[in-house]
Formats: C-alpha cells, structure tokens, sequence
C-alpha cells in the first residue's frame, strides 16, 4: 500500500496532530513508542525464547552468568527494535490486506 500525500500540507496537519495529543513529539520518538507497544504485543514469545536461549548460552560461561534473563530479553528487544530494516508490526501490509 502506498500513501500519497501533498507535502504542503504537512505544516497543518503536523499542527493539527500535536494539538490532538496535546504535545509536540518528534517523529522518531512516536515511531520508537509505537515500535516499542507493538513488540510487547506481537513478538512477547519470540523475545522470550531468544531471551532463554540467550540465557543458556551466557550460563555457560562463568564470566557472563550475571546477567539475568530479564536483562537478556530487554537486550534482544532493544536490539531487534533498533535495527533499520524493522518490519511494520502495526498489522498494516500482514497477509490477507
């Protein structure tokens, strides 16, 4: 799917969209906020086996078992979430659209 939209017109509709949610945010912190609620969603049990898995292979070495796992799985959100070639999560493009 692709969008058009007349570049003029992004002043106002900048302006409408930060009076809407009562703040002016930069795009790329909506992008990482909206990024962040969909992998919580969406890839929760991906990030959990990665996570575990990770886990296990840190506990295999004595220098690397004091990282938690909780810490392990933020780390491979983190990682996962930054990447530049991120794929939509929004559901937007998913198969049968």
């Amino acid at each position: 799917m692709q969008l058009l939209v007349d570049s003029s017109a992004e002043t106002p509709i900048t302006k409408t969209f930060h009076r809407f949610i009562g703040h002016s945010m930069p795009f790329g912190h909506l992008l990482y906020a909206k990024k962040t609620a969909g992998y919580e969603i969406v890839l929760a049990n991906d990030v959990d086996v990665l996570g575990n898995m990770l886990d296990r292979l840190s506990e295999k070495n004595r220098w690397y078992r004091d990282f938690t796992l909780e810490a392990l799985s933020r780390g491979v959100r983190e990682t996962h979430r930054l990447f530049s070639g991120l794929p939509n999560v929004s559901g937007a493009g998913a198969a049968g659209d």
